[in-house]
């Protein structure tokens, strides 16, 4: 039917005009920010989704961060224990040097004078060692709980602070005449080291747990968020093609009009 005020072939091709250049901005728009997802009209669910994701993500690095802090301050308190340790070793060869007869008392002097200044140079390590301004050994911390990601009582707690006691004890009993003095200060501070090595591993072990699980997380948040370059670069073409035909057809359903002039005339 020839009409004047309806032209239906007209309406189709403006309609499928507008359907295709819809599809093809779309298109483009996702090629050109690489995402799937640009807007909630996109995907309303899988926004959801998404943000749900990108902040477990977020958590779950904040978290390794988090872990990381733990770790340098453990490794920052075993390495002053190892300084402790190394003077230990010296003290219990000064200790032995001391308790032999052959030395004069001038010797014996010296030894006790260094063995001393060692003495005093653990104590400074025990009391002045510190990690972000706080103290970290004698009167310090050496447990945390430390938070892992966002979910509820998700954190990892270390805590090396079982044998401070005894070691504060062993070592303010170093005696340059009593080579067992030394002994025992190794041995608590072997102790306590071991407890140290274990918040470490631990908080490792932790760290590349997050890390696995970030892993998996950011994969489902690609497969739901990040566009398909092959797909959409597709959709592009296909719908440039199909906006080129549909402005051609629709210049075409606009001359019907015409039709009904010549037949007036």
């Amino acid at each position: 039917m020839l009409s004047v005020h309806t032209n239906y072939a007209s309406l189709v091709g403006q309609n499928s005009l507008n359907r295709a250049n819809g599809d093809m901005t779309t298109a483009m728009e996702r090629l050109s920010t690489g995402f799937r997802i640009n807007g909630a009209s996109d995907d309303a669910a899988g926004l959801q989704i998404a943000s749900r994701l990108e902040a477990d993500s977020v958590a779950l690095n904040q978290g390794m961060r988090n872990v990381n802090d733990g770790v340098a301050m453990l490794e920052t308190a075993d390495g002053a224990l190892s300084e402790v340790e190394s003077m230990g070793m010296r003290m219990t060869e000064l200790a032995t040097q001391y308790g032999n007869g052959t030395l004069s008392a001038d010797d014996q002097k010296a030894v006790k004078t260094e063995f001393d200044a060692l003495k005093t140079e653990i104590t400074d390590i025990m009391t002045k060692t510190e990690f972000a301004g706080e103290k970290l050994l004698e009167g310090g911390k050496l447990d945390a709980a430390i938070k892992i990601d966002a979910g509820v009582g998700r954190t990892v707690s270390v805590d090396a602070t079982t044998n401070m006691t005894a070691l504060k004890t062993a070592y303010g009993a170093l005696d340059v005449a009593d080579v067992t003095k030394v002994d025992d200060m190794l041995k608590t501070l072997g102790q306590t080291r071991a407890d140290l090595g274990a918040g470490v591993n631990r908080l490792q072990h932790t760290a590349n747990n997050n890390a696995n699980i970030d892993e998996g997380t950011q994969q489902a948040l690609g497969t739901i968020k990040d566009a398909d370059f092959a797909v959409e670069s597709s959709n592009m073409t296909k719908n440039q093609m199909l906006v080129q035909a549909g402005t051609n057809v629709l210049s075409r359903a606009n001359q019907n009009t015409s039709l009904v002039m010549s037949l007036l005339g």
